[in-house]
């Protein structure tokens, strides 16, 4: 029994070496008639690219020689290492994937680099950045619906001070990208000496004075506090500049010139808070959504100084700075015209006769 036993576990793994051995020559065979085959079509598949594609499929198989692989190469003769390499010399190539079928066709599956800023140097030159603090060049018939950055150095090298810049840029672009509200409010962000930053809204003619990338969240949900419960009731050409570097308030500086419509303005910044889908900036203060309790949660106080603070919630404080003087250009008076004097007019009295 105890030899029956061994002889019948020896007949069965002896049957799966076989089967295995089988196997692997079937398949053997079957790679060596595929490396044999001549590659036939080139399918191109593009991914990434939100708004745009930064190349086409023209510019793909251009790049990989495509009239000296279809029906010429078999897939043996064929280097996909070499290929890949060559796409990756595009800067808005990110990833590729090159494969071949069971119908000897050729799979270039490329995503693409996706831009989320526009810098622009001092000097006028500008390029893109994406996640990865990549330069990317212009493509000229491209427009990019991404925060533009002005003020940026015009060293040829990139120092270590451009590099925490360029990080300080790429997480405020990010930010803003990701809602809908500040992606369409806030038209250009200019960069300071100091790694601060100033901004210009879209809608209003004030300035924003946003300073570093420190606590830049609280400072968005600052910012778009006052839009909802200051601007909307007195018009954006009240104030020129709104200061957000300050804990907990904003000192915003009035203006004395009236340079915007005012009911247009404020139309046009609720439909963007209407339409603004980002659950992460919608507020919902007590003191800001009950209109019952602005008396109670409004407090007016004045200092020596003739600035004005109001409490905006239990967190943040605006306070109203005096206008800003603006000096006025000087009246030009018309210059005199060289006039001819007037002839002296001679009465002649008549004579009477005697």
């Amino acid at each position: 029994m105890a030899n029956r036993k061994h002889i019948k576990k020896w007949l069965i793994h002896t049957t799966w070496i076989l089967v295995c051995i089988g196997v692997i020559i079937l398949l053997g065979a079957a790679m060596k008639k595929n490396k044999n085959s001549i590659c036939t079509k080139i399918a191109v598949q593009i991914e990434g690219g939100k708004e745009n594609n930064y190349f086409t499929e023209k510019d793909i198989l251009e790049l990989l020689h495509a009239r000296e692989i279809l029906h010429r190469q078999t897939i043996g003769e064929i280097d996909i290492k070499a290929l890949e390499k060559n796409l990756q010399q595009n800067l808005w190539v990110k990833e590729v994937q090159l494969f071949f079928d069971k119908a000897a066709t050729l799979h270039v599956v490329v995503k693409q680099r996706e831009p989320i800023l526009r810098v622009i140097r001092k000097n006028g030159t500008s390029f893109y950045l994406d996640r990865q603090k990549l330069p990317l060049p212009i493509s000229l018939g491209y427009a990019n619906n991404v925060p533009v950055f002005t003020g940026f150095s015009d060293n040829a090298s990139l120092t270590n001070k451009d590099s925490v810049t360029m990080e300080n840029l790429v997480a405020m672009a990010t930010y803003i990208n990701e809602h809908s509200f500040w992606k369409a409010q806030i038209q250009q962000i200019r960069i300071l000496p100091n790694d601060a930053f100033e901004m210009t809204p879209t809608i209003g003619t004030h300035l924003i004075l946003f300073g570093d990338t420190n606590s830049m969240d609280k400072k968005f949900q600052k910012l778009y506090r006052f839009y909802k419960t200051v601007s909307t009731k007195v018009g954006f050409d009240k104030f020129a500049i709104l200061n957000l570097q300050f804990n907990n308030q904003i000192v915003a500086t009035n203006n004395n010139q009236v340079s915007i419509d005012t009911l247009k303005a404020n139309q046009a910044i609720q439909l963007l808070m209407q339409s603004a889908l980002d659950t992460t900036v919608q507020l919902t203060d007590s003191g800001v959504s009950n209109s019952n309790n602005n008396a109670k949660d409004t407090a007016v106080k004045r200092n020596q100084q003739g600035s004005v603070t109001k409490k905006l919630n239990s967190n943040t404080t605006l306070v109203l700075q005096a206008p800003v003087k603006r000096n006025k250009p000087p009246v030009s008076l018309p210059k005199p015209k060289a006039t001819m004097p007037k002839k002296p007019v001679v009465v002649q009295k008549n004579k009477t006769r005697h």
